[in-house]
Parts: structure tokens; sequence; C-alpha cells
């Protein structure tokens, strides 16, 4: 029996325990070290400040930084309540809203606003007939509990009331109000029966609360007389809203915190805060800490990584920079000398300098501008001599806006031009995409023009073959040519 009792008073303060834990570490790091500054992020259902908490390391208190990410009004609800007050609400109707409206008010967070609104007969002179009771949104629930003692109604039920017209109202109203939280609700109670003096219908309060993004939530209750409760329903369902037929108090708070979601949202840890603190002598590993928030003690951990000698890793790092450089090093001097003993490529069509002329042929200069003009410019002595007795590659320099491009002759005939098949690629716009062709015939160069769009030009004289000599220009468009053979 009596383990039995130990048992069960275990148990017991063990349920106690977990029940009145209000606080929940949720994320720890190291944030820098030398020094260690340690940032922790928690939870809880309670609004707290500064001065409500103790941070505790090696059983000494510690100055933290704080911050509190989720208790402003930003991050609350808001609640306007509109209560028909007119002749249909009398007696049991009005009755049962003002008794369910502090069950309701117990209910919200302590950050939500809330106002509170009536509406009563309408006339033809005003159209409506709105009562803002609090003025303002307001945090104090105290306030709009006792200001419930000022919705009164009359006994007459032959009077209008604008009720549309009042919904549209109210939600403008909101809508004006400054420094509010998103997050916005229109509760409406009312007797569900509308004698409109305005040209306001359901449609329209449909269209403004979406427009304002504020759901409208209808308590309609059940009254001796017809009610239009299809339309509240239609108001509410086409508002992302919910709608309810209620008869007593408790009928109205259970629908309410079921619809609105209330008792849950108040359970759920939902403040969140964040402190900043430096501990002292820390060691490598796990390291324990205490949080100290109103008398209750939540337990913290951090991980302190095991750091290499600060000397020893200056080293190693010079070190291995070291080795990246020689090797960088040897592989660019072995790349060089792989280069410099490498033979020179055979020309996949050899040339045969043997029937170069002794003594060249005049020139034959026609006038420019003529589709077939040909330029023959025979080369001179020395670089006739060069050709026969060199055994280097003869080249071809061109330059475009690109940059400078050196070609080695190694095949006969040559295509110049734009486009990346040619054996000479020139990337610039004045060059055709298949500009001219590079042949060899009777001891000369020549280069001639494949019907391209600027030709070639040599000496100011556009020209469709030329003979071509040695470092004498050839332009391309913009892009220059030259011929050089040894």
């Amino acid at each position: 029996m009596k383990k039995f009792i130990f048992l069960f008073c275990l148990g017991f303060c063990f349920f106690v325990g977990l029940k009145s834990q209000n606080f929940n570490i949720e994320y720890s790091d190291v944030l820098n070290d030398n020094p260690y500054k340690i940032k922790v992020d928690f939870t809880g259902n309670k609004i707290i400040k500064k001065e409500d908490i103790k941070v505790q390391y090696a059983e000494k208190d510690l100055d933290f930084e704080f911050q509190s990410h989720d208790v402003n009004a930003s991050k609350g609800r808001v609640f306007c309540i509109l209560v028909e007050t007119t002749g249909f609400t009398h007696a049991g109707p009005i009755k049962n809203f003002k008794n369910a409206i502090p069950q309701l008010l117990d209910l919200l967070n302590p950050e939500d606003k809330v106002a509170l609104c009536s509406f009563s007969e309408a006339t033809p002179d005003k159209g409506t007939s709105l009562k803002i009771l609090s003025k303002e949104f307001v945090e104090d629930k105290t306030i709009i509990k006792n200001l419930t003692n000022k919705l009164v109604t009359k006994i007459d039920t032959n009077a209008q009331a604008d009720i549309y017209k009042s919904i549209y109202e109210a939600l403008d109203w909101m809508n004006e109000q400054k420094d509010l939280p998103e997050q916005k609700y229109l509760i409406v109670f009312t007797a569900g029966i509308n004698q409109s003096l305005s040209t306001i219908r359901r449609e329209d309060c449909e269209n403004k609360s979406t427009s304002l993004n504020i759901p409208i939530y209808s308590v309609v209750h059940k009254t001796w007389t017809a009610y239009s409760g299809d339309n509240f329903k239609l108001l509410s369902d086409n508002t992302k809203g919910r709608f309810k037929f209620v008869d007593k108090p408790q009928t109205i708070t259970e629908f309410l915190s079921a619809a609105l979601n209330l008792e849950v949202e108040k359970s759920v840890l939902s403040y969140k805060y964040q402190i900043i603190f430096q501990p002292e002598k820390v060691q490598s590993g796990m390291n324990t800490f205490d949080l100290i928030i109103q008398d209750e003690i939540v337990k913290g951990e951090f991980i302190i990584e095991k750091k290499m000698d600060t000397q020893f890793e200056t080293i190693l790092f010079i070190a291995a920079g070291i080795g990246v450089l020689l090797i960088g090093i040897g592989f660019f001097m072995k790349s060089k000398k792989e280069e410099v003993n490498q033979p020179a490529k055979p020309l996949s069509t050899p040339i045969s300098y043997s029937n170069i002329p002794q003594t060249p042929p005049k020139s034959e200069i026609k006038q420019p501008n003529l589709a077939n003009t040909i330029v023959n410019t025979p080369p001179i002595a020395e670089v006739q001599k060069t050709a026969i007795a060199s055994s280097n590659i003869p080249t071809l320099k061109i330059v475009s806006v690109n940059g400078t491009q050196i070609h080695r002759i190694e095949k006969l005939p040559l295509t110049i031009g734009r486009e990346s098949y040619n054996d000479v690629v020139i990337q610039d716009n004045s060059v055709s995409k298949k500009h001219a062709e590079l042949y060899f015939d009777n001891g000369f160069f020549y280069l001639l023009d494949l019907d391209s769009t600027n030709g070639l030009v040599v000496n100011g004289q556009k020209i469709a073959k030329v003979q071509l000599k040695e470092n004498e220009k050839v332009y391309l468009g913009n892009a220059t040519l030259e011929l050089y053979l040894a």
C-alpha cells in the first residue's frame, strides 16, 4: 500500500512538473570564439521581460542580450464584435450575447486587440445606426466586458435595421485603424433580419470583406419571428468565415472557440525569445547552462569543438601553401620544356617553292572597284631567298577587334571567314561568313575574295584577288591580314 502511494505521488509530481513547463529551449548555437558567444532561441506561453530571466553558467549569473520576436501588436489578432440591439434581439437574444462576450474574451491571448460596436434602429435620414462603443481596439479585455452593459434594446420590433450597411461600415472602420495586426476578424451577433434603408446588399459586404481580407463570423440567434439565416450563411461562407444558429451563451462560446481555433492558439508555445550570453572558461565538448525564467529552471547546452593549437595551424597552413606553389611551378616548367622540345608539324599539303621565278613579272594594277581586278605584286629578292632557303612554315598574322592571332599555313588552300567551319576564323562582324581563300600557285601566295560584303582592300583599293607580299596588309573588313614566309 505504501509503495502504491509513493508511486502515485511520484507520478502526480511528474505530471504537475510537465504541466507547469511554460518555456522550452528550441535551439542553441556558438556564434564565435575568443571570446565565445552563445545564442539561445526559446519559446514560452507567457509574455516575459528581460528582468524575468537569469542565465547561469558554472553556477555564476551572466549578463546577456535579450530580444522578443513575437510579443508585439503586429503578431496578435484583431476582433471586432458587432452586436445587433434592435427589438428583434430584445430579451433572450441580447442577454445571451452579453453573457457570451466575456466568455469569448477569456479565450483570447493577452496581445489580442478587441473593439465593441453595435447597431440598432436605422432611420431614412442616416440609413444606419452603427455605434463604435470602444472607439478603438484595446488589449485590456476588462474595458470591453464593462462596455457590454451599454448593449440595450427596445421591445419595438417594427423598427427597421440596416444590418448590411452596418457591417459594411464596420469593415471600413476596421481598415482605417492604424498599427493593427494583419489577422482581423469581424464577429456579428444578430437576429438575422434585414429591412435595408440603403443600397448596400449582402454581395457588397462580401466584396468589401474579401478586398480587406477580413472574414465575417455570423452568430444568428433563433427568435420567435422569421429570420434570413441563409443570407448570413452565404455571407460567412463567401468571406472564409463561419456561420452558426444559436440559442444560448454556451453554444456561442463553443462555436467561436472552435471556429476561431482560440483554445489551440492559447495553449501553443507561441511567444519566441532570444538571448545571447558570453560564458567564461568554457571547455571542449558539451557545456550546460540554466535559464531561470520566473522561478522556472530550463536546462540548456552547447558544444565547443576542440581546436588545434593556433600556432600549429598557422605553420601547417603556410606549409600547405608552399607545397601547392611548388607543385604548380613544377607543372609549368615541365609544360614549357615539352613545348620547346616538340618538333614542328609537317605540312599536310607540302608547299613547293622550286618554281618561284628569279625575275618576277611586272605588277598588273587595274582600276579600283572592278569586280575582277587582280593585283600582282612580285616578292622582293629577300623574300624569295627566305622562301627558298627557310625550313620554317609560313604564317598569317591577323589583327581584329578580338586581338591578334598567328596562323601556321600547314595546308592549302585555306578558307578565311567569320563562321567556325573555316580554316581560319576571324570573329568580327565586318568579316563575312566565308570571306576569302588563300592558295599557292606558280610560286606565289594568292588571296581570293569569295563574294564577301566588304571584299579585299590593299592600299585603299578594293580588289577581287591579290598576290600576297610579305608584311603588306590586306584588309578584310576591319580586320587585317599579313603574310610571313620565315
